[in-house]
């Protein structure tokens, strides 16, 4: 349960690399004890499984964040070339196009010496973003 509450917070998956090697050695010792000892093979097999679900899904709940933030990202992004091609101009922020965003989640946008910019933290990883390119009209990664 710790390591589910630990790792499924958003941008707080990277901490599964720190976790891995010792589940894998776990995993090795288990699969000794369930050979050599049949009777504990029952019980290391529900271990087993406990584990494989928990590492799923802390996979399929940073999927659904990853989605969701791309989703909502895709949405300002729209809004923003949108307010572009109807003023010939692009906004000052996120709020002159009608998009509300929650402190300290969601799209940020700024608009500084003629530049647009717009990106949203990794859901993964902490420090990494996915950067908007507006001139290529696509989603950069940008590791840190």
């Amino acid at each position: 349960a710790g390591v589910a509450l630990l790792t499924g917070m958003r941008s707080a998956g990277f901490m599964l690399f720190l976790v891995l090697p010792f589940l894998l050695l776990w995993l090795l010792y288990s699969l000794w004890v369930a050979w050599r000892q049949p009777m504990q093979r029952p019980i290391t097999v529900v271990k087993v499984l406990l584990w494989a679900l928990t590492l799923a899904s802390v996979g399929a709940v940073h999927w659904v964040y990853a989605r969701s933030d791309r989703q909502e990202a895709d949405s300002a992004v729209a809004a923003v070339l949108d307010y572009q091609r109807r003023h010939g101009d692009y906004p000052m922020s996120l709020a002159d196009v009608g998009v509300a965003v929650e402190r300290g989640r969601g799209p940020r946008y700024s608009f500084d010496k003629g530049r647009p910019t717009l990106f949203y933290p990794s859901t993964f990883i902490v420090f990494e973003q996915y950067l908007y390119d507006f001139d290529a009209k696509e989603w950069v990664y940008r590791a840190d």
